[in-house]
């Protein structure tokens, strides 16, 4: 009776015995488990960290690179101004030098007015003149010579108001380039403000 007891307790003792083996083992597998998901963890941990250094460096370098360029387009645009700068002073000096010979060209074509009335009228006295000719010979000659004088002079306004006309066409040209260089160059400025 006793020794069927102990064969219970022995059987009983037994299973538990296995049953706790087996619940260690599965316990040890659990852990395992757990030890490869903490491992998998670090490493992704790991990873992570590597990344955000990385990711830092890349933001150093672009922040550097925003830097030059905001440099570099700040004297761009010191440059851009200060040729717009020149450009606006040369225009300006050219469109009074233009003023100036309209107004040169204005007293030539005025001298060239009274010198064409005043030939006229030495013509006509000329004229009236040599109807004298056997009283006046004298008076000829010398109206003739003033004719011929005048007539010179007129040349001479005559080709000077050529060569201002063709001077005024010349710079009326380069204040036209520097218009459209101006106009270039605000908008290059623009560009590069914004």
């Amino acid at each position: 009776m006793q020794i069927n007891k102990l064969e219970k307790v022995i059987h009983q003792a037994r299973t538990d015995l296995q049953r706790g083996g087996e619940e260690k083992k599965q316990l040890e597998r659990t852990l395992a488990d757990r030890q490869n998901l903490l491992q998998q963890a670090q490493q992704r941990m790991r990873d992570l960290e590597g990344a955000h250094t990385h990711l830092q460096q890349q933001v150093a370098m672009l922040e550097q690179e925003i830097d030059r360029e905001r440099t570099t387009a700040e004297e761009e645009t010191s440059e851009l101004n200060r040729k717009l700068n020149e450009a606006r002073e040369d225009l300006e000096q050219r469109t009074n030098q233009i003023n100036e010979l309209n107004t040169t060209i204005r007293d030539v074509h005025k001298d060239m007015k009274q010198s064409s009335g005043n030939i006229v009228e030495l013509e006509q006295l000329l004229q009236q003149t040599r109807s004298l000719a056997d009283k006046k010979g004298a008076q000829v000659q010398t109206l003739d010579q003033a004719l011929k004088e005048t007539k010179s002079q007129l040349s001479v306004c005559t080709k000077r108001n050529g060569e201002l006309e063709e001077r005024l066409r010349q710079l009326e040209t380069q204040l036209a380039d520097k218009s459209q260089q101006s106009v270039q160059l605000d908008s290059e400025v623009e560009k590069n403000f914004f």
